[in-house]
């Protein structure tokens, strides 16, 4: 009689080791492609940032060389509201109606936030809500833990950039600036109350005694894209540590507890001091 031929299937030990070689090269290849996605991201946002800039320097050109407001607000003079406000980049989110929804730190639905980045001054020369949103930014799917409706525009504009913040050359016009390739306009930014309202700016009395007050969003780990005055992006990469805790503490009185702390010395706090419009 013949004999039965016996199986070639994988024994126990043998499955258990291509297991095992699977879970290694998991370990190795899911942080690669998360990393993958998150430059990817980060990319799309550096494009965002250069878009706005862009976007903003050819406003001042249709514009006899005046800047479009800064402050979120509204289109035009309203006696309702501070002079600073009219003319604003981004309006207030709002109804299909023209109803002010956001004012001042009321929180409202992702379609009045959108709404209000549409009839804001500068959509005309950016032309795409896309713009606006950072890809990193998860406050569009997980704003819900704060209590707060999505959120949709990543970016503000800083102080000095006809926004009167203290210790700034409030420029309300293009040829104010000096160096406008060294001046940042566009900051990431994070605001967990619902929306970005106002302005963003940090405190500078000097430049040895700056001072965190607002921070840059932590979207992208440990660095952060920036739109310039001349129309290009940049990123930064944090050099300090105190930089990546302060920018992800999310609770706001204990941000604030650790602002001086996280001050005292910061290159990273110095780098964004030195393209700022100081006063000095």
């Amino acid at each position: 009689m013949k004999r039965k031929k016996e199986g070639n299937g994988f024994t126990l030990i043998e499955l258990l080791i291509v297991i095992a070689i699977i879970a290694v090269l998991l370990t190795i290849i899911v942080p690669a492609l998360q990393s993958a996605k998150d430059q990817a991201k980060s990319a799309v946002c550096f494009a965002n940032l250069s878009t706005l800039s862009k976007g903003w320097q050819m406003y001042t050109t249709d514009n006899k060389d005046v800047l479009v407001g800064g402050y979120v607000g509204v289109r035009e003079k309203n006696p309702l509201y501070d002079p600073e406000l009219w003319f604003a980049w981004v309006e207030f989110p709002q109804t299909e109606q023209g109803d002010i929804t956001g004012y001042p730190w009321q929180d409202t639905s992702l379609e009045d936030k959108q709404r209000g980045i549409e009839r804001g001054l500068l959509y005309p020369y950016v032309n795409n809500l896309d713009a606006y949103h950072c890809k990193s930014d998860w406050r569009l799917t997980e704003n819900s833990r704060f209590g707060k409706e999505p959120a949709w525009r990543s970016y503000t504009i800083a102080g000095g950039f006809k926004v009167s913040s203290p210790y700034a050359v409030n420029a309300s016009k293009y040829s104010n600036i000096k160096y406008p390739e060294s001046k940042f306009v566009f900051v990431e930014n994070l605001d967990v109350r619902g929306w970005n309202m106002g302005y963003w700016d940090i405190w500078v009395p000097s430049r040895n005694g700056a001072e965190w007050w607002n921070v840059v969003a932590s979207w992208h780990r440990d660095r952060c894209n920036w739109g310039f005055a001349d129309g290009h992006a940049e990123t930064q990469k944090w050099q300090d540590e105190r930089t990546v805790r302060i920018c992800n503490e999310l609770d706001y009185s204990k941000q604030t507890a650790i602002r001086s702390e996280c001050s005292v010395d910061n290159p990273d706090l110095l780098w964004i001091v030195d393209r700022r419009m100081n006063e000095w």
